[in-house]
């Protein structure tokens, strides 16, 4: 089985076409896939609480009935790979795909309508969070390195060329694993670099940082609202062997840019439907 992670509005989607769980589930099996989901999709459904309750909690009575896996979160997983490049732990995919009790018993809570005070507290601060991530966010130190590529995947090919000498680069690189606290040598950092498929998440990490800055320069303004979230479902997906979302350009430019390691699957292609327009 490949381990398929679900987008936020496909559990949506499928609510509104009237598909539940279990067909979903039996449809998924038939292709080969098993459902993960990530804490950021579980945050994404919980934060209608006040608004629409009803809704939130159908969203979660079709994820608990779902039965999936509940990825790693994003912190847990740069922890890991930290601890990997810097030769204190070694990674096993299996460390990320796992039944989670804490949050499966979460989910159950939600499904009931039930928003404990402390959930409540997480809901409240990843509101605030993702606010201050947009209005916080600076073009990454590389940006001045590749003006001349209007392509991102040329961009991106020209960074991972000139990574392993390119001081500036290595920089800014670096200045990634800062925002976790983590130091790294320049040793470690090389390693990294000559390494980067072996760290999914703070490889997409990276790309993220390259697409954003690409996105803001395209457009002449900071990212939009939904490149911040989007992203970081994709880091959670890092360890997952496919992707399952019906956000176009999820599946066409931004996440494929990210992370075209992972195969991406249109929803509406799955349940062979046409997206309304």
């Amino acid at each position: 089985m490949k381990t398929s992670f679900i987008d936020t509005n496909v559990i949506d989607f499928c609510i509104k076409s009237g598909m539940d769980a279990q067909d979903f589930k039996a449809l998924l099996n038939k292709y080969g896939y098993f459902p993960v989901i990530g804490s950021w999709t579980v945050y994404e459904h919980a934060r209608c609480y006040k608004s629409k309750l009803e809704t939130m909690k159908s969203n979660f009575a079709f994820i608990l009935n779902l039965q999936p896996f509940f990825s790693c979160p994003r912190n847990m997983l740069y922890l890991y790979e930290y601890q990997a490049l810097t030769g204190r732990n070694l990674i096993s995919p299996l460390l990320f795909l796992h039944s989670n009790r804490g949050l499966a018993e979460k989910v159950a809570k939600l499904s009931k309508g039930i928003i404990d005070s402390e959930t409540e507290k997480v809901i409240q601060k990843r509101n605030i969070n993702v606010d201050e991530m947009r209005s916080n966010w600076k073009p990454s130190g590389m940006k001045n390195l590749y003006k001349k590529y209007n392509d991102f995947d040329a961009r991106k090919k020209y960074i991972l060329e000139i990574l392993p000498k390119n001081k500036e680069a290595q920089i800014a690189t670096k200045q990634l694993f800062s925002l976790f606290n983590f130091e790294i040598s320049d040793v470690d950092l090389l390693s990294f670099i000559k390494n980067i498929n072996a760290y999914p998440a703070f490889r997409t990490l990276l790309y993220q940082h390259l697409y954003l800055d690409f996105s803001s320069e395209k457009n002449n303004k900071r990212p939009a609202k939904d490149k911040l979230p989007d992203g970081i479902q994709v880091i959670e997906a890092s360890y997952c062997r496919a992707f399952i979302t019906g956000d176009q350009n999820l599946l066409n430019k931004h996440g494929k840019f990210i992370n075209s390691d992972i195969e991406w699957i249109n929803i509406f292609d799955l349940i062979k439907v046409n997206p309304k327009k």
